[in-house]
């Protein structure tokens, strides 16, 4: 049996005060991603993003979008991608985005 987390990012802090209000619905996860590996023994970790209008990676469950920093982001896909017993299911997250933004959130996440 392979342990998992889903929506492993979600222990961030909500970006906005109003997804503070629903975190609580959105929050799955308590520790960082380092802790889910080595204290838990995750190997298999969900991670969701969708894309700003920049065309940057924003970290998000549903509707809620989470605080951090691109480093940060690419540091932690970095040290998963190091670990030779790691499955990563990364997901284009598209509740929260309006239908006709869909395209392009796809077209995004194919390059």
């Amino acid at each position: 049996m392979i342990l998992g987390a889903h929506n492993a990012w979600s222990y961030l802090t909500p970006k906005k005060w109003w997804m503070r209000l629903i975190a609580f619905t959105a929050r799955c996860q308590r520790v960082n991603i380092k802790d889910q590996y080595n204290k838990y023994g995750v190997r298999c970790f969900d991670l969701r993003i969708r894309f700003d209008k920049d065309k940057l990676p924003v970290i998000c469950h549903g509707i809620v979008e989470y605080k951090y920093d691109y480093n940060k982001l690419y540091k932690d896909l970095e040290w998963l991608q190091s670990k030779k017993d790691v499955y990563i299911r990364l997901l284009l997250e598209l509740r929260g985005v309006k239908k006709e933004e869909w395209a392009i959130q796809k077209r995004n996440f194919n390059t």
